[in-house]
């Protein structure tokens, strides 16, 4: 049968790290959201760029000024890259960056739709935005969707450096504060002790 002291000691400790693991599973998943915002920004970003970048012709043909594109979408082997479709739902345009990379399957999106998500690409995963124009010329409007691609390998890796520096940090936290806690407990039943 447990003393009143190690009961009390075991309920404080009980609530303490229910506690403690609430507050970390909250914050892993703010900062996972919080990054994973970071790269939808980014990626719109490179898009809005891109799309800078365009001229269409009236017969639908796109003319990219390749030079004016970044570092990451203009050589090969970048972790970025971008492609454009046309409305024959054909890619009517890519970066030098996806010369060496799998075009994945999208849909032409109707102007103005956003699409963000996670896709897998030769099983690995990675982050896809395409965004939907009508662009105009004197002979009509093309529908284009512009997509760009980012390998999520360095946005895992961030998020699994977090997490053990946030596990690293809440375990120290736990072990001071159960330390604390004990000894808290122990002056404080100290005049129960003596009755």
């Amino acid at each position: 049968m447990m003393s009143l002291n190690q009961r009390i000691l075991f309920s404080a400790t009980l609530v303490l790290l229910i506690f403690i693991v609430g507050i970390a599973l909250t914050l892993d998943r703010a900062f996972y959201d919080s990054a994973r915002l970071g790269v939808k920004d980014r990626l719109f970003a490179k898009l809005l760029m891109l799309m800078g970048d365009t001229e269409v012709e009236e017969s639908g043909a796109l003319d990219v000024s390749t030079n004016l594109l970044d570092a990451e979408l203009g050589h090969i082997n970048s972790d970025t890259y971008a492609f454009v479709i046309d409305h024959t739902n054909t890619i009517a345009w890519r970066s030098t960056s996806s010369l060496n990379e799998q075009i994945p399957v999208v849909a032409l999106l109707e102007k103005g739709k956003k699409q963000f998500s996670q896709i897998i690409i030769d099983d690995k995963p990675h982050f896809i935005y395409s965004y939907g124009v009508a662009w105009e010329t004197p002979s009509g409007d093309y529908p284009l969707t512009y997509s760009v691609v980012i390998n999520n390998e360095l946005f895992e890796a961030q998020i699994e450096r977090y997490r053990e520096d946030l596990w690293g940090w809440l375990s120290v936290m736990v072990i001071l504060l159960l330390a604390t806690q004990m000894g808290v407990l122990r002056w404080g039943l100290q005049p129960l002790r003596k009755v």
